[in-house]
């Protein structure tokens, strides 16, 4: 009996304890309060001159609050009683009372820290989900100084405010993107807020309602595979126009990474307000495609795609120049290329247009350019050039079957053998090579309309980090190799690992002299780029690649129709020409005769790819200034925009 009758006090007591600090608190005043009650009675029975109980009770709460009443006390009784009420104040009152406290205030704190309380922001850009994307994209937009300056502008913010929804927020989390961010990091920049953004009541958390932008970035090794990643992507979308308001036209600007373009349209149909999709599966595997099309164009792509040295994409509007022919105002941008005109918000996109477009009053210009200043028109404009007559066209052969050996597995290769399908007049071998079963690989491949007969591939089941396994496939037969980062591993650096071993082990096996395949990496970390020897590999970064495309669509939506063109299988694409082609190899030339004789053919010259030692560097040079002089070997090229895209063009 004497058990149950202390089983249920201890039990009663636990309950109140974990109820929370309150009843904590109240547990501590309890205790307390009958600790005075009782000495305080024991003192005014024992000594009587104490006056009455209420008095003695006040007694005894003071002793176990303040020791420094101890000193006061006279007589054998109070002073024992003060003593023990002492050593149990201290206990009780200034032991327990502060354990409760500070536990209360660091279960506070990190409530707080995990981000499960609302904030109440405008214009702020949200970014719903944590993934491999995530850090870089943050980086992007910090670094885009400028572009952000000119979206607060036309937002009517002030400064730059990023909030990020993430599943579970730890100081992990802080930390890592406080290192990745350096000098550029601001406890007052970046906000995190726990939650799934499939819950609506998880994204009130970050306030989308209220945002200037909404970011729903992809992953490449996320738990879930692609198709439920672009299925949550379209459900996020949903949810946010359903529950944001009655008006959809009020909703921001949602910029949504899908991995399967041909999901773009149900992403479309679930979000009422402005929208602008990134199918980022297919722009990498298209970017691929070309590369294996033009050995050493990633050179170009580094450079417009990412924030290294180098040039960019603008978008700017010059309304005092309608009229004009756009191919004539070359010379009264000096430090720009202009590329083509955009307008109705992107729905009409003309990159590489014809010889006599001319600019409408809404048309916004496409240039490549190093910043926004530079796409400043001279105020003294030089006279417009003359059209030309007629236009001359370079010849057109049919490339041989290329071969090419893809190394390791990830869903982005079936989107590459799709993509160099659609290059008509073009065919190709493909060999995979895999540790991943040749059935998944099918499977998965069945999902895609391949040509028969311009695409013919072939699965093999085997690992190529195993020097003999490398030996078997004979790479030197291929005419391009492409390293893969294999999604199955988990994770960025077990990937790159396999690359990188990949990559060392096919430079044991070529042979050192005579023709080589081209090899192209995917690297996910950039810190392992300086692994790998330009001369002999090319490497891609496709986390940096579209995280840039996000960051700048997001700031620039025009950008994100540019984009699409520039990567797509029809319409403008960048290649590379001879410069044999043009007559100018072997001679000594300003850029500006490059730009005409580019135009004469239809085309639009960025700049300069060299074999020699002219630009060791990165082997591209963009927009090069108009009046320097370079002097042009056999194996040098010139880096144009085109619009034929269906044959070989080196």
């Amino acid at each position: 009996m004497n058990n149950r009758v202390a089983n249920q006090l201890t039990y009663w007591v636990e309950r109140l304890l974990l109820r929370g600090m309150r009843y904590r608190l109240l547990l501590v005043a309890l205790a307390i309060a009958v600790l005075s009650v009782v000495a305080g009675a024991v003192v005014w029975v024992l000594e009587p001159s104490i006056g009455n109980p209420a008095e003695a009770v006040w007694w005894a709460f003071l002793r176990i609050t303040d020791t420094g009443y101890l000193g006061d006390d006279v007589g054998h009784v109070r002073r024992s009683v003060s003593g023990v009420l002492t050593v149990l104040g201290a206990v009780i009152f200034l032991g327990a009372l502060v354990a409760v406290m500070v536990q209360g205030l660091n279960q506070g704190i990190a409530r707080l820290e995990s981000g499960t309380t609302p904030i109440a922001a405008r214009n702020h850009i949200a970014i719903l989900g944590w993934t491999n994307r995530t850090p870089q994209l943050i980086t992007e937009l910090v670094q885009s100084e400028g572009r952000v300056a000119r979206f607060l502008q036309r937002k009517g913010a002030r400064k730059l405010r990023i909030v990020v929804l993430a599943e579970v927020v730890t100081r992990d989390l802080h930390h890592a993107l406080r290192d990745r961010l350096g000098p550029l990091w601001s406890e007052r920049l970046v906000t995190f807020r726990s939650g799934s953004p499939l819950k609506w009541e998880h994204l009130r958390r970050v306030d989308v309602e209220h945002a200037a932008a909404i970011v729903i970035p992809g992953s490449d090794f996320g738990a879930i595979g692609p198709e439920r990643v672009d299925a949550n992507t379209v459900k996020i979308l949903l949810s946010i126009s359903r529950h944001g308001g009655d008006d959809p036209r009020a909703l921001p600007l949602a910029v949504a990474e899908i991995s399967d373009p041909r999901r773009t349209s149900l992403a479309h149909d679930a979000y009422g307000g402005a929208l602008e999709v990134v199918a980022g599966d297919a722009i990498v595997a298209r970017i691929i495609a070309q590369c294996v099309r033009h050995p050493g164009l990633s050179d170009v792509y580094s450079q417009i795609l990412t924030h290294m040295e180098g040039e960019e994409i603008h978008v700017r509007h010059f309304p005092e120049l309608a009229g004009r022919r756009l191919r004539g105002l070359y010379d009264a941008f000096p430090n720009a290329i202009p590329l083509g005109t955009v307008r109705g918000g992107g729905s009409d996109l003309r990159l590489n247009p014809p010889e006599d477009l001319a600019l409408d009053a809404e048309d916004r210009i496409v240039f490549l350019a190093a910043s926004h200043e530079d796409c400043e028109p001279l105020r003294n404009r030089p006279p417009e050039t003359a059209p030309l007559d007629e236009l001359s066209s370079l010849p057109s052969p049919t490339p041989d079957r290329r071969r090419v050996l893809v190394l390791g597995w990830s869903p982005r290769v079936s989107a590459l053998i799709a993509e160099l399908g659609r290059y008509d007049a073009e065919a190709f071998d493909v060999d995979v090579v895999s540790v991943t079963a040749s059935g998944i690989r099918e499977s998965h491949l069945a999902h895609f309309d391949i040509p028969a007969g311009k695409v013919n591939v072939k699965h093999s089941d085997g690992d190529y980090t195993v020097p003999l396994e490398m030996r078997k496939l004979d790479p030197s037969r291929y005419d391009s190799i492409v390293l893969v980062s294999s999604q199955w591993t988990g994770a960025e650096e077990e990937a790159d690992a396999r690359t990188i071993l990949a990559y060392l082990l096919l430079q044991e096996v070529l042979p050192a002299g005579g023709k080589r395949p081209a090899i192209l990496a995917e690297i996910m970390d950039a810190e392992n780029l300086a692994l790998f020897t330009r001369a002999s590999c090319e490497t891609l970064q496709p986390t940096v690649i579209l995280s840039h495309m996000l960051s700048q669509v997001v700031l620039r939506r025009e950008l994100g129709v540019v984009f699409e063109e520039l990567f797509g299988p029809g319409g403008a694409e960048i290649v590379y020409r001879s410069a044999s082609d043009y007559g100018l190899a072997g001679r000594s030339i300003r850029f500006s005769e490059v730009l005409a004789a580019a135009a004469s053919q239809g085309e639009t010259a960025l700049g300069f790819h060299f074999e020699t030692t002219a630009n060791p560097e990165t082997g591209a040079l963009l927009n090069p200034p108009r009046d320097a002089v370079y002097r042009l070997g056999p194996g040098d090229d010139v880096v144009v925009l085109t619009t034929y895209s269906t044959q070989e063009c080196k």
